[in-house]
């Protein structure tokens, strides 16, 4: 903590001794915060310099919008890949359940048949993909 206090006094010393410079010595009859700003001013008007700030806009915009896509792309496919899931176990499950209703009865009789740990996890299974999960 000390340590910390130390840098912040050297730095705010150094700060106001680079201040006091600044405006105390004197180059070709202008103080040197006085040439620090006229050199600032003569860059940002150039020409180099906007057109720089325009492609460097244009590229981060570009960028956003790649990952846009990107993203939409990810969640169409996430999306698609859930509802392949869901068909094929579906579709699997579907001769089974016809199967027991048409032997007359017998689907209830199939789930007294599963162990108790097998049917907690079926409902945990099942609880799981009915919640939504939002990416």
């Amino acid at each position: 903590m000390l340590r910390l206090f130390k840098t912040l006094i050297k730095t705010f010393l150094f700060s106001l001794a680079i201040l006091f410079l600044g405006t105390a010595i004197r180059w070709e009859g202008k103080t040197l915060s006085e040439h620090v700003r006229i050199s600032a001013e003569q860059t940002r008007d150039s020409k180099v310099v906007t057109h720089t700030y325009t492609y460097v806009k244009e590229w981060v915009s570009r960028i956003a919008r790649d990952f846009n896509k990107g993203v939409s792309r990810h969640e169409v496919s996430s999306a698609k890949e859930t509802i392949h899931t869901d068909r094929v176990t579906t579709q699997a499950a579907a001769p089974e359940i016809s199967k027991n209703t048409s032997e007359g009865g017998k689907s209830s009789a199939a789930l007294e048949e599963l162990p108790p740990s097998e049917r907690q996890k079926l409902k945990a299974l099942i609880r799981e993909l009915n919640t939504p999960h939002d990416k």
